[in-house]
């Protein structure tokens, strides 16, 4: 028998695989508690950090995305920004001192860290193996790595927007 003063209300459709996910998402957390040695956590920080994740995740999907001519003139320009010599190609040097610039905006900092980046890029990048890197072999990389930022960028702000108005 339903109460006349209990509230009624319904779901949304995506409901039950959000909280399958966040479920999961728990699991996984207590059994690395569990392998590393950790006592137990704040189940109410943990959700309030999932949740706000998934809210800038959904956020950053749902702002404006970048367009192709947008993120081509980025590409362009961060080309042009790292080719100091003018040559109209990268050499590691070069790639070393753009990616070191952007480390920090793609979520790494370390001197290994940037290292391994800047020899994957070359090793993707440079399909002539030539040891340089020409505009049309940056150009896909170069885009990936706007619309990263651009992402990132989206998602602190969607962040930062949430934690003013709370």
């Amino acid at each position: 028998m339903a109460s006349q003063y209990a509230l009624s209300f319904s779901l949304p459709d995506e409901f039950p695989g959000i909280l399958k996910a966040f479920s999961q998402e728990i699991l996984n957390a207590i059994n690395m508690e569990k392998s590393c040695g950790f006592a137990s956590s704040d189940i109410y920080g943990f959700a309030a950090k999932y949740f706000a994740q998934m809210a800038a995740k959904k956020a950053a999907e749902n702002s404006s995305v970048l367009t192709k001519e947008e993120l081509d003139a980025m590409a362009r320009q961060l080309f042009a920004a790292a080719d100091t010599n003018e040559s109209g190609s990268l050499d590691e040097s070069e790639l070393r001192a753009i990616l070191t610039e952007l480390a920090s905006a793609l979520g790494f900092t370390k001197k290994k860290d940037i290292d391994f980046v800047v020899k994957s890029v070359m090793d993707v990048a440079d399909l002539d193996s030539n040891g340089l890197i020409s505009y049309e072999e940056f150009l896909p990389i170069a885009t990936d790595i706007v619309q990263t930022i651009y992402t990132k960028t989206m998602e602190t702000k969607t962040m930062n927007e949430r934690n003013w108005k709370s």
